[in-house]
């Protein structure tokens, strides 16, 4: 009885880290999305710029409760491809892609997106932002920000919250501290 019981533990220490891989709380998600890297219609030198823009939009709707974002990694692979959204979203499995386009000229800037539904084959909304080159984490958090707000659409105002918040939400009061801590201390 004793050898017996042994091997019925023995067996079940090795099984059950299966088991219990495959009875983990998996999450639901209500839809899913991938962002895909924005094409780059100006200069190879802005190429930092529109990749930092697409990271930043998966940043924020990763914050999304119940969306599943494709990672930046999983996305990456169709930089610079073409491919159609069947492809895509067979691929990866998602209700929506967001793709877009960014040029800059000078200091003027256009970057014009299209929201698309996979299920239905159709754009749910398409926008074009114009915007100057004067400060890039400005301009990166401004579209974000504004493509947020013009998803609810899709999304409830609820889950939108978290998103709405700029990731460098406290970036002003680090420039003032920077500057105070640069200003010469009067001494007495």
């Amino acid at each position: 009885t004793g050898l017996l019981l042994t091997l019925i533990g023995v067996a079940f220490w090795f099984i059950y880290p299966f088991i219990s891989i495959s009875i983990a709380d998996e999450q639901f998600y209500d839809s899913s999305m991938a962002i895909l890297y924005f094409q780059n219609r100006g200069s190879s030198d802005h190429d930092f710029f529109v990749d930092g823009l697409t990271e930043e939009l998966i940043n924020r709707f990763s914050r999304i409760n119940n969306l599943r974002v494709i990672p930046r990694m999983d996305v990456s692979f169709y930089k610079n491809k073409k491919a159609t959204m069947d492809e895509i979203s067979d691929n990866l499995d998602v209700d929506y892609i967001l793709d877009g386009s960014v040029t800059i000229i000078n200091e003027d800037m256009r970057i014009n997106l299209e929201l698309l539904n996979t299920i239905n084959k159709d754009v749910l909304w398409a926008e074009s932002y114009n915007k100057t080159v004067s400060d890039i984490f400005t301009v990166q958090d401004d579209v974000a920000e504004k493509i947020t707000s013009n998803i609810d659409l899709i999304f409830s105002n609820e889950n939108l919250l978290d998103v709405k918040k700029r990731s460098t939400e406290n970036l002003e009061a680090f420039r003032l501290y920077i500057k105070a801590s640069k200003t010469p201390k009067n001494v007495t």
